[in-house]
């Protein structure tokens, strides 16, 4: 027997997915008219935030693996947008710039992104963002250990309904 409060939780995560699924899709397809992926995107407005960074850095910004960010790099590298220097002191680190092309880049994409979120976030009330802010950072944050006791329970409850 499925409670209420249990079948309330797949439909939240559901409507969760279902609108950041359409954000993005407006977003990668704006993105894809400038020649980005999404990753590239989010590389290239890192480092116009703080360049350089490394390139390990990058990886946990955009929340990318070692691989994955190392694609990226490359591929933005090749386009000359970014270009990798080993760390003045350490060079075991590799230090990811932003290269003038990356920065005429970035400066021309960044405000048709940023009108279209703002566009699709007006349907919100400042309080409602800030609402929906605070969430959003308590699931990114969330206690990995109930989300396990929790699976747990609701595996060993469908047994025990089975």
């Amino acid at each position: 027997m499925v409670n209420q409060k249990t079948k309330q939780v797949p439909v939240a995560y559901s409507m969760l997915v279902s609108a950041s699924e359409s954000v993005q899709g407006l977003l990668k397809h704006q993105l894809e008219s400038f020649g980005l992926t999404m990753s590239q995107f989010h590389v290239l407005e890192s480092l116009m935030q703080a360049s350089p960074l490394s390139q390990a850095t990058l990886g946990k910004k955009i929340e990318r693996g070692d691989s994955s960010i190392n694609v990226v790099v490359t591929n933005l590298e090749r386009h000359g947008w970014i270009a990798r220097r080993a760390h003045r002191t350490d060079g075991r680190k590799v230090m990811i710039h932003l290269t003038p092309k990356g920065r005429a880049l970035i400066e021309r994409v960044y405000p048709h992104h940023a009108k279209v979120v703002r566009a699709q976030m007006s349907v919100l009330s400042g309080r409602e963002q800030e609402t929906l802010r605070r969430l959003c950072r308590k699931l990114h944050l969330g206690n990995p250990m109930k989300f396990i006791r929790e699976l747990t329970k609701a595996e060993a409850d469908a047994a025990v309904d089975n």
